[in-house]
């Protein structure tokens, strides 16, 4: 259950930006669940925008309203294609990629796999995992120094130092 529950994937939303709109009086979908969102969203300082429709049902989105203002809103943000800092939650490695890293394979099914991965100066990529047998780094260009080696720490172990460059 925990796979499908938008809490437990909460983490994947840092480098994106997040509306949510919703009926007062949703009849099908309790607002308390958006609520809670919201609060979560504001403790993360995440990018989002919440817009509770006063006195309607879940039936607003029969109305081209709700789907304009949320593209108005999206319309001022673009993607970061390269991150400095990604954190990221996955049941499955097959969706088990975000940016530059990817979950690979799974230490124990059905649990979840977490993965913080962060471009710290100098040249040092820090990757700290939960639930993670094997993982992918592509390193991201636009963040490194192309003059100075790269060191990849993986749970606070070295497993990579050189010139990254020359790396597939």
């Amino acid at each position: 259950i925990d796979g499908d529950n938008p809490m437990s994937l909460v983490d994947n939303l840092r480098n994106l930006p997040l509306y949510l709109t919703q009926g007062e009086h949703d009849s099908l979908v309790d607002i308390t669940h958006s609520r809670r969102m919201v609060e979560t969203l504001k403790k993360l300082s995440f990018t989002f925008k919440f817009d509770e429709i006063k006195d309607e049902n879940h039936w607003i989105y029969f109305d081209n309203a709700c789907y304009e203002a949320s593209l108005d809103w999206f319309d001022k943000y673009r993607r970061d294609l390269f991150p400095r800092l990604i954190t990221y939650t996955t049941y499955s490695p097959k969706y088990g990629k975000a940016y530059w890293v990817e979950i690979k394979e799974l230490k124990e099914w059905g649990k979840p796999a977490d993965i913080r991965a962060e471009v710290k100066t100098n040249n040092v990529i820090e990757v700290k995992t939960k639930n993670v047998a094997a993982l992918s780094v592509k390193f991201p260009k636009s963040l490194l120094d192309p003059a100075r080696p790269v060191v990849l720490q993986w749970n606070n172990e070295k497993v990579f130092g050189g010139n990254w460059q020359s790396q597939a």
